[in-house]
């Protein structure tokens, strides 16, 4: 569930659950993040997910708000923060 320097992947989860989740590992004792994807990191990493996770939720909420459907808002929705993250291309 940790991605560091990779664009996140919610095929199979939820973002909000995700959030949820981040936040109570990050409270926990711990230096160094071994993420499912990217190379070791340390718990800046994880603030960074969850800012990266929030900005992509209220796009998306944004969008939905306009009346769009997922389809609609895929070319609508601001993506340029994960451009450069590996795996861009794969999920947006």
């Amino acid at each position: 569930m940790l991605f560091h320097l990779r664009t996140h992947g919610f095929q199979d989860a939820s973002p909000l659950g995700n959030l949820v989740a981040l936040r109570s590992i990050k409270k926990l004792d711990f230096n160094r993040v071994i993420p499912g994807h990217g190379p070791v990191t340390d718990k800046s990493s994880i603030d960074r997910m969850i800012e990266d996770d929030y900005l992509l939720y209220d796009e998306v909420k944004k969008q939905h708000n306009n009346g769009l459907s997922d389809f609609e808002m895929k070319d609508k929705v601001d993506v340029k923060l994960f451009v450069s993250m590996s795996g861009f291309v794969e999920r947006f």
